[in-house]
């Protein structure tokens, strides 16, 4: 006679294995920026040192001292919204005009603007020939260190409009890629997330790719508005 085996029973991993849940991850910019770094738009005026990051504050915040020429301003001189960060602008020297929620106003050192999420706004240098220097917050970040460097190296190539807005097609590829951070302030938003989506397509067969990563040679600085190119590279995200 043969005798029968019972089948084995499935082997259950311990409860406390069961219990273990993937932890969330964690924003990551893809501009390759540290807290240090600098970079400049030799068309607006403007240049941004680093503070924090969204890598070193874990997708926290972004945090930056932006020093604008006299008669400087906004890399994208457009009213404009960013749907999902709060911008939060404390001014350190010179003096800053802002147009917020539809309020104009002029701002100076130890004020501070806030700009809640999906509030129209835009903002300049007040002076003709005084600098401004502000600190700078957005929360979350998003991917704003990409975009940032993106519109500045493109700025600083010369492959901007004369007023330093990015052209059409390489300004939807990055937007789609990366949605709910910039629209402007008139057109609804779902008819720009139509145009930007059909834009973006037309932009890659071009050849287009959204996102910049920045190589350091030495000292990871880009030129500051005057000064002569520096050693930085720009190659697309793969």
């Amino acid at each position: 006679m043969t005798s029968t085996q019972p089948a084995p029973s499935p082997v259950r991993p311990p409860r406390s294995m069961l219990s273990i849940r993937p932890q969330a991850r964690v924003p990551r910019t893809d501009a390759g920026l540290q807290p240090g770094d600098v970079i400049s738009n030799p068309i607006s005026g403007e240049t941004f040192r680093f503070l924090r990051t969204a890598d070193s504050t874990g997708g926290q915040l972004l945090e930056l001292d932006c020093t604008v020429t006299p008669g400087g301003r906004v890399a994208v001189p457009l009213l404009h919204v960013h749907p999902k960060q709060s911008e939060t602008f404390e001014v350190l020297e010179g003096s800053i005009r802002t147009v917020v929620g539809g309020i104009e106003a002029t701002h100076g050192p130890g004020e501070t603007v806030v700009i809640p999420a999906g509030v129209p706004h835009i903002w300049e240098n007040a002076s003709a020939d005084r600098p401004l220097r502000f600190r700078v917050r957005l929360e979350p970040p998003g991917h704003w260190e990409a975009l940032f460097a993106t519109t500045f190296d493109l700025a600083r190539r010369g492959e901007t409009l004369p007023d330093g807005r990015v052209p059409l097609v390489p300004m939807a590829v990055n937007l789609h890629h990366s949605p709910e951070h910039f629209y402007l302030a008139g057109p609804p938003v779902w008819a720009q997330k139509i145009l930007f989506a059909v834009l973006a397509g037309v932009g890659w067969l071009l050849g287009y790719r959204p996102g910049r990563r920045l190589e350091t040679g030495t000292g990871g600085v880009l030129p500051s508005p005057g000064q002569a190119t520096s050693s930085w590279t720009v190659t697309p995200c793969g």
